[in-house]
């Protein structure tokens, strides 16, 4: 089974040429992206809101530059996970693609239930945290723990990695003259 990737363009003006290229790179990564890291039954959409307002996500009150939103989850592993990446604040196509991985190793933590949201029995009542590798987490609360978060010190490590070898693929093609 094989999912399905759509990207929304939600950016103001800019040189259609160079709008092309830049989606269409873009594109070809996720495409990519999901056969290194084996999700392609993931239906994955991708919002591109360059130039725009920040996310709703934030800690401490520090937008986000990109967020993940799960929109159907799958019952055993590998089906029927839909997710949504949303893409702000960009810095280019390096910082973009780099995202995008960062955010596609999340897709590959629920997708394989290394990751999931759980409610956790607090004080006050139940609240929705995060289950990391069997291990109950609340939600991160500052910036400090948002950044050791073990899945995110997961995604940071292998989207930084995913995205060098991206990068890498690339400019050997280019050296061979295959053209990208």
């Amino acid at each position: 089974m094989s999912g399905s990737i759509s990207f929304i363009y939600e950016y103001g003006e800019i040189d259609p040429a160079e709008h092309w290229c830049y989606t269409k790179g873009l594109e070809n990564f996720c495409v990519w992206g999901q056969d290194k890291l084996g999700v392609r039954e993931i239906d994955l959409r991708v919002r591109f809101m360059k130039g725009q307002a920040s996310l709703n996500t934030a800690v401490e009150g520090k937008p986000a530059k990109s967020q993940l939103r799960l929109i159907r989850e799958g019952s055993n592993h590998n089906t029927s996970y839909e997710v949504s990446i949303d893409l702000t604040h960009s810095k280019g196509y390096h910082d973009d693609i780099s995202c995008l991985a960062h955010e596609m190793v999340h897709a590959e933590q629920f997708s394989l239930g290394n990751l999931s949201y759980t409610p956790i029995r607090t004080e006050m009542g139940l609240i929705w945290g995060f289950q990391w590798l069997g291990r109950a987490f609340r939600p991160p609360a500052t910036m400090d723990q948002y950044k050791v978060a073990p899945w995110e010190l997961d995604a940071n490590t292998r989207g930084e990695a995913l995205t060098k070898m991206y990068f890498d693929q690339l400019m050997e093609r280019c050296s061979c003259g295959e053209g990208i």
